[in-house]
């Protein structure tokens, strides 16, 4: 099954999250593979325990909203490492595949569909979850979950930053 999370409310890692947890608990392995998101984060530390049956693959690119990099270096660092990334992903050695904030990737044209989509050939086999902000007619179109977070209220709206074991 192909499930997203997306909307611009909070809780779509967390829900990729509690699916991890409990497919670690019926003995599942899952890839969770994370693009844009800063080291440490409290749920990769809380997860750690569940090794070997997890893995956790990490980019090292910030989305240039966050950082100096340019666009373009970015997307080509970014490119490079998502090769790597589907080499991994190709082993099928998991029941479970997350890619976190992959919506953002793609929605801001980091990676293409035509790049991405070749890990859909898992399915219905394995379980895949995409998060992150928006998505693509095509990716709209493959899901069978779609849950959007709408944001009602937020502390960010109020200035306010983000806090150690709540946001990450």
């Amino acid at each position: 099954m192909l499930q997203v999370y997306t909307g611009e409310g909070k809780g779509k890692t967390s829900a990729a999250i509690g699916a991890a947890i409990r497919a670690l608990g019926r003995g599942w392995r899952v890839l969770l593979i994370q693009f844009f998101k800063p080291a440490p984060s409290g749920e990769i530390q809380a997860l750690a325990c569940f090794a070997p049956l997890l893995e956790v693959m990490r980019s090292k690119v910030q989305h240039p909203f966050f950082s100096k990099e340019k666009k373009e270096t970015a997307q080509t660092r970014l490119k490079d490492e998502w090769s790597n990334m589907l080499s991994h992903i190709e082993t099928g050695k998991w029941d479970m595949l997350i890619l976190d904030e992959m919506n953002v990737v793609l929605t801001d044209a980091f990676l293409t569909w035509e790049e991405v989509s070749p890990v859909l050939r898992f399915l219905p086999e394995k379980e895949i979850i995409f998060t992150g902000r928006g998505i693509i007619t095509p990716l709209e179109r493959k899901a069978d979950l779609i849950t959007e977070m709408l944001k009602v209220k937020h502390p960010y709206d109020r200035g306010l930053p983000e806090r150690e074991g709540i946001e990450y």
